[in-house]
Parts: C-alpha cells; sequence; structure tokens
C-alpha cells in the first residue's frame, strides 16, 4: 500500500515539475 503510494506521489511530482518548467520555459522565451 504504501509502495503504490510512493509511485502515485513521485509520479504526481515529476508531472508538476514538468508542467512548471514548461510554464517557466515558455513565460523565459516570451521574454
Amino acid at each position: 500500500m504504501k509502495s503504490n503510494f510512493d509511485v502515485e506521489t513521485a509520479t504526481f511530482m515529476v508531472l508538476l515539475i514538468t508542467l512548471v518548467i514548461t510554464i517557466v520555459d515558455k513565460m523565459t522565451s516570451k521574454k
């Protein structure tokens, strides 16, 4: 149970980080 939770949390964090990096990259490119 804990392992599955950790995997799901890690995947969610990766998706969030990727989304943030994409947004920051777009904003930087606009500048």
